[in-house]
């Protein structure tokens, strides 16, 4: 039985498509859980550990218990409700975010299970869940392997609660002790820049100062243009950029969750025994498998993506990269 714990945080979200179209749903840490249920092994079991309001409860267990694998004695709920985003996209690409916070972050004791996974995923959906040092407490104290998501890290808040990406200033101590590191471009560029401005170069150089962090993976997706993997070589580092699965713009519902797909689909190929590379293109075509979908509840229409893989990466052969 293999173990997987997922810190962060359950949201209700507003999303306003690029139409102007809308609609309104639980998210958060939910797309990483309800897209690696569908595929994990029947004695394996996912753990969500993170904060929802408790007028969402009967909502986030009716979505849960159809799937044996998921754990839900470690979510906890928040009497004074849930933490609601506002997500406006111009494009596929881009969008705006705004947050109504109303969840504190988690305590050691509350993470605490997450130490005795074989696999911790934390992903940073509002930015406060963990501290660094508290990665770094599961990471001595625990017995798995750490891929961390900055995901919010790098957000800021103005008077509007709208959010914007800010350079912190101990990335270092957050990212090594993780395995695996996972950010969209924009936010490692934040991450890893210099004052208020983000980081220039190309993204080979930004995926190899992220790498000298301390992690042996960084993943960089990059939208419509793929994604770039980092790996350690002896004293040197492999930099690898791959394209975006070509999914038809008409099939195109809604992007929202696509990162935590990808971050799913990677740990599923390395539950599976793939190499990174491998793994990354497994979490690239589960992304695109999520952009065709609207909202959580659909998640359990999944196909397998090692699967859709095939097609979408004619040219992958098992191993590439290896």
């Amino acid at each position: 039985m293999t173990e997987i714990a997922v810190v962060g945080t359950i949201n209700y979200d507003r999303v306003i498509l690029p139409g102007g179209e809308s609609f309104q749903g639980l998210g958060g840490i939910l797309y990483n859980v309800l897209t690696l249920a569908p595929f994990v092994g029947a004695e394996d079991r996912i753990i969500p550990i993170g904060r929802v309001g408790v007028e969402r409860r009967r909502q986030v267990e009716s979505l849960l218990a159809p799937w044996p694998a998921i754990d839900r004695s470690n979510l906890l709920w928040n009497e004074g409700g849930s933490n609601e985003t506002v997500l406006t996209y111009r494009s596929a690409d881009r969008r705006e975010e705004a947050l109504v916070e109303r969840v504190a972050p988690l305590t050691w004791e509350e993470i605490a299970p997450a130490a005795a996974a074989h696999h911790v995923v934390i992903n940073m959906i509002s930015g406060k869940e963990v501290t660094a040092p508290l990665v770094a407490r599961i990471a001595s104290e625990g017995k798995g392997k750490i891929l961390l998501d900055i995901q919010s890290l790098t957000f800021t808040f103005d008077r509007a609660s709208k959010r914007s990406h800010a350079q912190v200033a101990d990335w270092r101590e957050w990212l090594g002790p993780a395995e695996t590191v996972k950010g969209n471009e924009q936010e490692m560029r934040a991450l890893a820049g210099g004052g208020d401005e983000p980081f220039g170069g190309s993204i080979e150089d930004l995926a190899r100062l992220v790498l000298d962090a301390g992690p042996a993976v960084v993943l960089i997706t990059r939208g419509t243009q793929g994604h770039c993997i980092a790996r350690r070589f002896g004293s040197g580092a492999r930099c690898e950029s791959f394209p975006a699965p070509p999914v038809p713009a008409e099939r195109v519902v809604d992007t929202t969750g696509c990162g935590d797909a990808f971050t799913s689909g990677y740990l599923l190929g390395s539950l599976r025994g793939e190499d990174p590379v491998a793994s990354s293109l497994l979490g690239a075509s589960l992304a695109a498998e999520v952009c065709t979908l609207q909202g959580v509840e659909a998640l359990g229409a999944l196909a397998d993506p090692a699967i859709t893989r095939g097609s979408l990466y004619r040219s992958f052969r098992e191993g590439d990269g290896g």
